[in-house]
């Protein structure tokens, strides 16, 4: 069994059950909600531990914006839509070595974007169905709450201008 570790102000120390897990929260090193999980312990069916960090639950929407990061990635991308081709098709403009569009696939691979079909020595590579979903999901979520925080703001405005203008037809004794 591996003691975990955590980052203390002298260093790295390994938690111990002596100290509690009580005496860790209250040291700030072990967070609520790993306290109210129990996150030392594996479940008694055997199933792995849930992952209560919403960090850690967004690797995927981070790698997908990581394809997306680079100008080689999203050439490949863009020119992957217009049909499947081989890496050598989809990669033959760029001045890169071969080790670095190796790399440059094997991002958009991690992410999801991009499917590497293997027929003998040709690789083909193609859209996957849902390439870069989980991206375009979080910004049209984004997009929604702004667009409601915009409309207050828009509203507290017009309310605003409209007290305003109440505000100075009285001051003229209603003559506007």
């Amino acid at each position: 069994m591996t003691i975990p570790q955590f980052a203390g102000i002298g260093g790295y120390f390994p938690a111990r059950r002596t100290l509690g897990t009580v005496a860790l929260a209250r040291k700030g090193l072990l967070s609520d909600a790993r306290l109210a999980v129990g996150w030392w312990r594996r479940p008694r069916d055997g199933s792995p531990r849930a992952i209560v960090s919403h960090v850690a639950n967004q690797t995927q929407l981070d790698r997908t914006f990581a394809a997306c990061a680079h100008p080689i990635r999203r050439g490949i991308i863009e020119r992957l839509g217009a049909r499947e081709m081989t890496v050598g098709e989809a990669t033959c403009d760029y001045a890169v070595s071969k080790p670095s569009i190796s790399r440059h696939l094997r991002v958009l691979e991690q992410a999801g974007a991009i499917v590497r079909v293997i027929d003998g020595r040709t690789h083909r590579l193609r859209l996957s169905e849902h390439a870069l979903e989980d991206a375009q999901k979080w910004m049209s979520e984004q997009r929604a709450m702004w667009e409601r925080k915009f409309d207050v703001i828009e509203d507290y405005l017009t309310e605003q201008r409209a007290q305003r203008g109440n505000d100075a037809a009285r001051s003229t004794g209603g003559a506007v």
